[in-house]
């Protein structure tokens, strides 16, 4: 579809790519990671994972103080949903840069 509204209408236009998409996106990464985890997490876990989804989707100064604890013990307990999480917030650094050369910078840390 938005392929063929550029081609028809604006054949001139650049692809753009705005830091609100692509979170979204990388917030369906984050939702799988944590679906498979939950799956292969031994009982104890489970209970911390399982409605986790919105702690892990939120932005940290959205979070409510009484979040802020079981966010913190979840990512203690599992590594690939600390990492995803952390991933999170360098992507939004991205677009942060200046230029170019700063972009690369922050893509190679």
């Amino acid at each position: 579809m938005f392929g063929l509204v550029k081609t028809v209408f604006c054949p001139q236009a650049a692809i753009v790519f705005d830091v609100f998409h692509i979170v979204a996106q990388y917030n369906k990464v984050i939702d799988g990671v944590r679906r498979a985890e939950a799956r292969a997490a031994m009982e104890t876990d489970k209970n911390v994972i399982k409605g986790s989804r919105w702690l892990l989707l939120k932005n940290p100064e959205n979070l409510k103080e009484k979040e802020i604890p079981r966010l913190e013990k979840l990512l203690s307990i599992n590594k690939n949903l600390s990492t995803v999480y952390i991933l999170k917030d360098e992507l939004k650094t991205i677009w942060q840069c200046n230029d170019r050369q700063q972009m690369s910078k922050a893509l190679d840390m």
